[in-house]
């Protein structure tokens, strides 16, 4: 988190402020993703199909936060843009 913030401290401008941020929320996505996929290759038996579908449940619920995020990060960018 802390170089999250700081890559956005070091952004020059509002649009670059947002492409930065956006830069991070793909990043993060894309970890917490990979996070949920890796507990199938834990060390126990076989997945359940009930863990299958956990996880699938956990991919589409953060899948849609993360969007959320994002729509919300290009309304801001086009207000400040059409604020000048």
């Amino acid at each position: 988190m802390q170089n999250s913030r700081a890559a956005l401290a070091r952004a020059q401008d509002k649009s670059s402020a947002f492409g930065e941020e956006e830069k991070i929320l793909r990043a993060w996505e894309k970890w917490y993703n990979e996070a949920f996929a890796s507990v199938m290759t834990l060390p126990v038996p076989p997945p359940s199909s009930a863990l299958f579908q956990a996880v699938a449940n956990a991919q589409k619920n953060f899948g849609k936060a993360a969007n959320q995020n994002l729509q919300r990060l290009r309304k801001q960018r086009s207000r400040a843009k059409s604020k000048g």
